[in-house]
């Protein structure tokens, strides 16, 4: 009983969350490891390279690298370089997970033209797990080690073939495909119940292993996390298959059930169904009057503007780097509050006291903070030239920038009672798919 992702990004995390909070306690296997998995996760590369899991090593920070002599590392927010004289050698790529700060994911190096010769990649241990090799500025190889720089896993890009060194033997496989079914034999994991969330390769997983035992009576389900205007082909076979391995098709988004819904005809083989997520919200919903703004850049659009406009309301404005002058500025209006250098326990705090989170800031999105409002039930608006991230905001708090005042009336309709302002808050959860214990039993018995 497996739960079988591609990749862990945050739908996969939500999804995982969900199940487990309703008593599916299923394995999670992840096909793309990138090094810094959660440790309760198994992946291919986790299995056969034997990666030992150290509590006490952490990721390497950029500049503990250990270059030549002479050679200097430059690093900012957002990546490093290394340097011999003015001569660029290296792009060093940071870890993108929240917790880290300039720790290294990967080490790009590069030819006397300012091309990729090869790549190295870093784990959340501060190890080199793996090179990738370049030829012509095109990806060749990509070799795997182990915690001795032993070979054990070869990929040929030009080729397709995989080669695996495992318990003294190498064995030679022509596809990705061929080498995960390798992969589930020799972890000798229980497939009998699998959840996926993709048509690519879990997909194609359940069905050849349906196809090599049809009488297993597997029983795996397909959550169904993405946007699409017409069924895809793949889930269209699924829908009309009488020996599918699948035996459910879960939609999350609710939109996106419907669209499918409307296309579908009565008689499929296999029900489509929708279920959200279960979100454990980490604050009850309050009207504070305070608006939370998190920036890189000083670039906040119509923030004065909308000072003006709502007085009522407080703008706190967080950076976890200095503030330029533009910005410091601002803080001229009495309801803007600027908060410079913050660490995560001062966004914490600031979080806790607000009740509006602002998507109006230019550049980058900082630290997750859509997602992380959310968590906290902080009602969010936003400018569509600013939004990050659109699955967590209602698309009528969302609006042309050139609309700010629009905007502000809005705002001002939705706080100006704690009845209203508890029901948009509701009405922000139901749009991105809280789903309840009783939901999840209820469709997966």
């Amino acid at each position: 009983m497996i739960n079988l992702f591609e990749r862990y990004t945050a739908n996969e995390v939500d999804l995982e969350h969900s199940l487990l909070r309703s008593g599916y306690t299923y394995q999670t296997v992840v096909l793309e490891d990138n090094g810094y998995l959660p440790n309760h996760i198994i992946s291919p590369l986790r299995f056969f390279l034997g990666e030992h899991i150290d509590q006490k090593k952490t990721p390497l920070f950029f500049n503990d690298l250990k270059v030549p002599y002479f050679w200097e590392i430059k690093g900012n927010n957002q990546q490093a370089e290394i340097f011999d004289g003015y001569k660029k050698k290296a792009i060093i790529n940071y870890s993108q997970r929240k917790e880290d700060y300039r720790s290294i994911a990967s080490v790009e190096w590069l030819n006397d033209e300012g091309r990729t010769r090869s790549v190295q990649l870093y784990n959340k241990f501060g190890k080199c797990f793996g090179k990738q090799t370049y030829s012509d500025g095109d990806l060749a190889l990509t070799t795997y080690f182990d915690d001795q720089q032993r070979e054990v896993i070869l990929y040929y890009h030009v080729t397709k073939i995989i080669e695996l060194n495992y318990q003294g033997k190498v064995f030679t496989f022509s596809d990705t495909l061929d080498f995960i079914l390798f992969f589930i034999e020799a972890s000798g994991l229980d497939v009998s119940q699998i959840v996926y969330n993709s048509l690519g390769l879990p997909f194609f997983i359940s069905n050849k292993l349906q196809e090599l035992a049809p009488s297993a009576g597997y029983d795996h389900c397909l959550f169904w996390q993405e946007q699409s205007k017409v069924i895809p082909e793949n889930m269209k076979y699924l829908m009309a298959s009488k020996n599918s391995g699948t035996k459910k098709i879960i939609v999350q988004n609710w939109r996106e059930f419907l669209n499918i819904k409307a296309q579908v005809a009565k008689d499929i083989e296999i029900p489509v169904q929708y279920l959200g997520f279960i979100f454990d919200f980490k604050k009850e919903p309050k009207r504070e009057n305070r608006a939370l703004i998190l920036t890189h850049s000083d670039e906040i659009l119509h923030l004065e503007e909308l000072a003006r406009l709502l007085p009522q309301i407080n703008f706190q404005v967080a950076a976890y780097t200095e503030m330029s002058p533009k910005l410091l500025s601002m803080e001229k209006q009495t309801n803007i509050e600027l908060y410079p250098n913050i660490n995560d326990q001062d966004l914490e705090s600031l979080i806790q006291v607000s009740d509006l989170y602002l998507d109006i800031n230019g550049g980058a999105e900082v630290g997750g903070i859509i997602r992380k409002s959310f968590d906290y039930n902080l009602l969010g608006f936003g400018f569509i030239e600013t939004q990050h991230d659109s699955k967590y905001t209602i698309p009528s708090n969302v609006f042309p920038g050139s609309e700010y005042k629009a905007m502000a009336s809005l705002i001002k309709n939705l706080t100006r009672n704690e009845k209203i302002y508890q029901e948009a808050v509701a009405n922000q959860q139901q749009f991105a798919g809280q789903s309840t214990l009783r939901d999840y039993k209820r469709i997966l018995k």
